[in-house]
């Protein structure tokens, strides 16, 4: 019918154009780089950035997984009628984002110079991006998939406003920040712009649907996933000796000793229960 086409038209053209400012706000740094760092070290700027944005992304599968299964959910739903359920599936899923998030960044962080040098040595610029770039994807998992959820809420128009304001917000940041501190700059301004769209979604959920992804339950998981991110520093450190090999090996046995804490000791039983026979054998 033609009212069902126009609302199609209506929530398809913003989530179009939200998808699509999304990936040339992960690309704009790159044009920026080359426009603005003359001759051959804006090309090795361009490299060294795209280094360390392709490692930080490996860290928005957390993200982005939830936000798959939250959306279709929560496009079933609305507001008024499905508001309990949808409360405890946005906790549910930031409690999970935010406890596998931290100790997957700190790995990111710890061994990022072992990281880059896999690339190769003259990409070593690359190592301080990765800690900025994982700074700001840390902030958009803290805030759950609020963004998803404000989309599948019917305000997809709203959705595309908080990324035209990160994006601009970043632009500017970006063309300022680039000629003093070369890519760094741009890692800076793209991790500011990364925050603002789902700094903005989280408080406009909050606001308009009265949903928030916060209670008590985020403080064990989050407690345990800290401490898993130190185990994760202490078994790196103590690997030192052993080369980057060793140090590699020991931040993936790290990486298993946080799910086991997280499953052993953050995660309450019906939490657990998710992650099926792994969780039972570890809780018993």
């Amino acid at each position: 019918s033609v009212a069902l086409l126009r609302e199609l038209v209506v929530f398809g053209v913003p989530m179009m154009g939200s998808n699509m400012l999304k990936r040339f706000h992960s690309n704009f740094p790159l044009f920026v780089l080359n426009s603005l760092i003359p001759g051959a070290a804006g090309a090795t700027a361009v490299a060294i950035y795209a280094v360390a944005r392709k490692v930080v992304s490996a860290l928005q599968v957390f993200r982005q997984s939830f936000e798959y299964v939250i959306a279709p959910l929560a496009s079933a739903r609305n507001a008024l009628a499905g508001r309990e359920a949808l409360q405890d599936m946005y906790a549910f899923a930031t409690r999970l984002i935010c406890s596998l998030f931290i100790p997957a960044a700190a790995v990111a962080i710890v061994l990022r110079d072992d990281i880059v040098a896999l690339v190769g040595p003259e990409f070593s610029e690359a190592a301080i991006l990765i800690v900025i770039l994982t700074m700001g994807r840390g902030v958009e998992a803290a805030t759950g998939p609020s963004q998803a959820l404000l989309e599948m809420l019917a305000r997809s128009r709203t959705s595309l406003v908080n990324g035209v304001a990160g994006f601009l917000t970043s632009a500017v940041l970006m063309i300022w920040l680039t000629p003093l501190w070369g890519p760094a700059g741009a890692a800076v301004a793209t991790a500011i712009g990364i925050c603002i769209p789902s700094t903005l979604s989280l408080i406009q959920v909050q606001r308009g649907y009265g949903l928030s992804p916060y209670d008590r339950r985020l403080l064990r998981p989050v407690a345990a996933a800290f401490l898993g991110a130190a185990v994760v520093a202490g078994l790196v450190w103590l690997a030192d000796p052993y080369g980057a090999a060793g140090r590699m090996v020991a931040g993936a046995l790290g990486l298993v000793v946080s799910f086991a804490l997280l499953l052993r000791f953050g995660y309450s039983g019906r939490d657990a229960a998710t992650f099926g026979r792994v969780a039972r054998w570890i809780r018993h």
